[in-house]
């Protein structure tokens, strides 16, 4: 038997002065970003001391070139030109810097119940909020340095060693009773004598507590980007083990993600989360809404989740993620059945782009096409239904033994 291998060409995307590229490296070194700044916004950090004292070291590290030391690494890992030739703009250091002490967050982190764990983290990093207000600009962006613990302990799977934890399990009798005083309160039950009993009293103390840190992500990174999204402030969350520049990775040695790879990765990200475009594309037409559909199971396997995204020519768009039950076998091709889609479809989400797009152009996976197609097409709204809806088929990528 032979393999057969698809070989799928890279797109073209835009950069400065209308100039064309392949890899976004070569693009934003060669010619900057296809929506330059002469500044960028004002920004603020989040963190502990020591994560804030490693974010300006950052910020130094991220204005100046890096790259591998084995220029037969550069390939794989192309050299990075400092933020100001990339982007057209020097990084600003941030406006103020908020300290969280690092105790209560290692305390916080260490919590029994993965919920109260994430929502006491969380909280820590949002008590810095309320002080925006004195701020003379507000800010574009949040940059919230974590230390590794909190990565390590407030993931929807992780849990804390008993020996570690920083508090006592409620036991099931307690759970059961706080779950019930909430269903009483939102049912308007009045609970009579629950003041009498000193014990009941202070476990209703925290029913607040309890009812939001169970409304919540159990993964502090999707709650805190949530709760920040009240603020309407987009924040980039990272490690302080990855702001840690050690010899191996300045150096670029084998086994190391080097530090030109992190520098080019986080200002690619912080540039765009600061309302620019570090590329376009040139292939996309004027006035046509392009769609990406993928379908997938849940790491529990329980739920079928449908990632769309949508964009147009100036490379606005939205991105929608969508869950329900597991969609049973189909010929042809994975997605859910057509009636469940059609209630959730991502086309009714066509008109919050601003001006109607004329055609739609849904990008499904080549498996999925017939099946993705009929799901999304019931969704459209009835005052859109007029748009022309163009497949396009990506060509094959796959082994064929």
């Amino acid at each position: 038997m032979t393999d057969i291998f698809h070989f799928l060409g890279e797109p073209l995307l835009q950069f400065g002065h209308e100039q064309a590229a392949e890899d976004p490296h070569d693009g934003l070194a060669l010619f900057g970003p296809a929506e330059p700044r002469a500044q960028l916004p004002d920004n603020i950090v989040i963190g502990t001391p020591q994560g804030i004292e490693l974010w300006r070291e950052w910020c130094i590290a991220l204005n100046a070139p890096a790259a591998c030391i084995d220029p037969t690494r550069h390939r794989a890992w192309p050299p990075f030109p400092g933020f100001d030739v990339a982007f057209g703009a020097k990084w600003p250091s941030p406006v103020r810097s908020y300290f969280v002490d690092a105790d209560r967050l290692s305390n916080a982190s260490r919590k029994t119940d993965r919920h109260d764990r994430a929502f006491a983290v969380a909280g820590l990093y949002m008590e810095s909020m309320d002080r925006l207000s004195k701020l003379d600009s507000r800010p574009a962006l949040v940059v919230c340095v974590v230390p590794d613990e909190v990565y390590e302990n407030c993931r929807p799977k992780s849990s804390v060693a008993l020996s570690q934890r920083s508090d006592a399990a409620r036991t099931r009798q307690e759970e059961k009773f706080l779950r019930k005083a909430i269903n009483d309160r939102n049912t308007g039950q009045v609970r009579m004598f629950d003041d009498e009993d000193p014990i009941v009293s202070e476990a209703l103390e925290e029913i607040e507590e309890f009812e939001a840190a169970r409304g919540l992500s159990p993964d502090f990174r999707r709650q805190l980007k949530a709760r920040m999204m009240a603020h309407e402030l987009p924040v980039q969350i990272i490690k302080e083990s990855t702001l840690r520049i050690v010899a191996p990775v300045r150096n670029g040695e084998p086994g190391t993600n080097p530090w030109s790879d992190r520098l080019w990765n986080f200002g690619t990200a912080v540039f765009y989360k600061c309302g620019a475009k570090p590329w376009k594309t040139p292939w996309a037409r004027e006035g046509v809404c392009y769609v990406g559909l993928a379908y997938k199971l849940t790491e529990d396997g329980r739920n079928a989740c449908c990632a769309a995204q949508m964009f147009l020519d100036s490379g606005d768009g939205v991105v929608c993620w969508v869950g329900g039950p597991p969609p049973p076998p189909r010929a042809g091709g994975g997605g859910p059945p057509p009636a469940r889609a059609a209630r959730r479809s991502p086309a009714t989400n066509v008109p919050r782009l601003g001006t109607d797009p004329a055609p739609l152009a849904p990008r499904p996976i080549a498996a999925m096409v017939s099946c993705s197609l009929a799901s999304l097409v019931p969704g459209i709204p009835r005052s859109a239904r007029g748009f022309t809806c163009q497949p396009i088929r990506p060509k094959p990528c796959s082994v064929e033994r």
